[in-house]
């Protein structure tokens, strides 16, 4: 379903290039697309072979693979002056499935075998390039989520093929949150589907919003990391080193985009310094489990289902309140900044950002009002409103400014701040009397400190 423009780019590669790898997250479909590749143009090549490197270990053990592949004995002599011999001035086309766990093996029998026999291409799929010379790169990233977008029509497709009644009971509504909740990935969208005839589609779309639960296939051919998401979350992070899995699991804490600034300054600590913090989020993007967006200022960000495979690493190594702590104060510190540059007039650069930050903000502001942390909460909230503010959405966020306001605890001038900057947006959106409200607290706190400044504020 879909996938034409993807389909188009690898055949073209395969005509300018001898070795093509098709990479991208586990999940996303890079089997299939090479599969349909391979499909269309068997009618182009003498010969075409699928291999299976899921189970291959080793130069010697590869190259037997193969051979195997093309129906040659590989007993008979080395594999590769076997194959040269069998295929000869034909035009082979090989796909080599899950190249991942051998890349470097692959990659040094790609080349061997493209010095020796002139006529054969290669089309591989794997979750890291194979890292050698001539090798064209085509990322598959995954399915677009937009209504009427490819990942829509492969749900839709895949729900109308179960029994009738299980598919008129997925309303419009939950096919639209089983789309998004995926996040495109054709793995996760197949797993999901497959769940419809044993649960409730409410229930399915509330399961993928829960960690703990897996998806996985009631179909049990294939390898276990093409039939359950985890398991191809798993497979996905054996190829980590350990500084990778550790930051990876960190920057599950991160549930929108992030700069590379923030992903050191909150997951870059022991055993991670700064250098192998930055280096780690580079292979990660490398591997295909942190998503790159290469506008300036760069972003980046975690996928859901590999966002909430990877929390479930982090509750396990038992970091989840520590980071989820670390989180916050960098938000505070970065929303501290930005209000700064706002009440300075430098603000086009802070709005943005802040703009880009609205979300992380609000959730460091909710974990504050979660853990009872009023001096956190009312450093968050006093600089945010003048973002808030600039962007539109104070009334969205006044429960948020109500819930600080309501907390036991905390710098009493700070509150005496937040009721100033956020005390006009109450008679706009509640009016007078809540406004009232908020200016007789605001005398109270004056009072209450004995300040000038706040005593100046409330007048």
């Amino acid at each position: 379903v879909g996938r034409s423009e993807e389909l188009a780019e690898v055949a073209k590669s395969l005509v300018d290039h001898r070795l093509v790898t098709v990479t991208g997250l586990g999940g996303v479909g890079k089997t299939t697309l090479c599969f349909e590749v391979a499909r269309r143009l068997a009618l182009v090549y003498d010969d075409v072979a699928v291999v299976d490197f899921t189970p291959a270990s080793g130069d010697s053990d590869l190259m037997a693979t193969v051979a195997r592949a093309l129906r040659i004995d590989p007993n008979g002599g080395r594999p590769i002056d076997l194959l040269r011999a069998r295929v000869g001035n034909r035009r082979v086309l090989l796909v080599w499935d899950n190249c991942e766990a051998v890349a470097t093996e692959a990659g040094r029998a790609a080349v061997a075998l493209l010095q020796e026999i002139p006529g054969m291409r290669i089309v591989t799929t794997s979750r890291i390039v194979l890292g050698v010379a001539g090798e064209r790169i085509v990322r598959l990233d995954p399915m677009g989520t937009e209504p009427g977008g490819d990942a829509e029509r492969l749900l839709s497709e895949r729900i109308a093929a179960l029994p009738s009644d299980v598919a008129e009971a997925v309303g419009d509504s939950v096919r639209r949150q089983l789309c998004v909740k995926t996040a495109g990935l054709p793995l996760a969208i197949e797993l999901a589907v497959g769940q419809l005839r044993s649960w409730p589609a409410e229930d399915v779309a509330a399961a993928l919003e829960d960690p703990s639960v897996s998806l996985e296939s009631q179909d049990r051919v294939g390898p276990v990391h093409h039939r359950d998401l985890r398991a191809s979350m798993a497979w996905s992070e054996r190829l980590l080193t350990a500084d990778e899995s550790v930051l990876l699991a960190r920057l599950s804490v991160f549930r929108s985009s992030f700069s590379h600034e923030a992903a050191v300054a909150v997951a870059g600590f022991e055993p991670l310094d700064d250098v192998a913090a930055l280096d780690s989020l580079r292979r990660l993007v490398e591997a295909s489990l942190v998503a790159m967006d290469p506008a300036k200022p760069a972003r980046f960000s975690l996928l859901e289902p590999v966002r909430q495979y990877a929390a479930r690493e982090l509750r396990s190594a038992g970091e989840a309140d520590a980071l989820a702590t670390r989180h916050a104060g960098h938000y505070a510190d970065v929303v501290a900044r930005l209000g700064s540059a706002i009440d300075l007039g430098t603000e086009s650069d802070a709005l943005d950002l802040g703009r880009l930050e609205a979300a992380t903000i609000m959730g460091a502001l909710e974990f504050a009002l979660a853990a009872g942390d009023a001096d956190l909460a009312l450093r968050i909230a006093v600089p945010a409103v003048p973002l808030w503010r600039h962007a539109g959405s104070m009334r969205e966020a006044l429960p948020a400014i109500d819930a600080v306001l309501a907390m036991d605890g905390g710098s009493q001038r700070a509150r005496a701040e937040l009721l100033l900057v956020a005390g006009p947006f109450y008679a706009v959106a509640r009016g007078k009397a809540t406004w009232l409200q908020s200016v007789e607290l605001l005398a109270s706190l004056s009072a209450e400190l004995d300040d000038p400044e706040v005593t100046a504020w409330a007048l």
